[in-house]
């Protein structure tokens, strides 16, 4: 597993959880590198944190990794 793959997985957990300020601070740091990697688009910004979303490369990492 890399560290791509871990950052793929927190993503993934904050995608299923409520957000909160925490986590959303914790995205802006998480998703630049999924978005480089294919795995994530970020469709704008809303005034608490992104509009964004798993890709179908995303989705087809999680599954390889069992998060799916």
């Amino acid at each position: 597993m890399t560290d791509l793959d871990q950052v793929l997985i927190r993503a993934s957990e904050i995608f299923l959880e409520e957000l909160s300020d925490e986590t959303d601070s914790e995205l802006g740091e998480l998703l630049p590198p999924l978005v480089e990697a294919g795995y994530v688009a970020i469709d704008g910004e809303s005034p608490t944190g992104y509009f964004w979303r798993f890709t179908k490369q995303g989705v087809r990492r999680q599954e390889e990794l069992g998060l799916q």
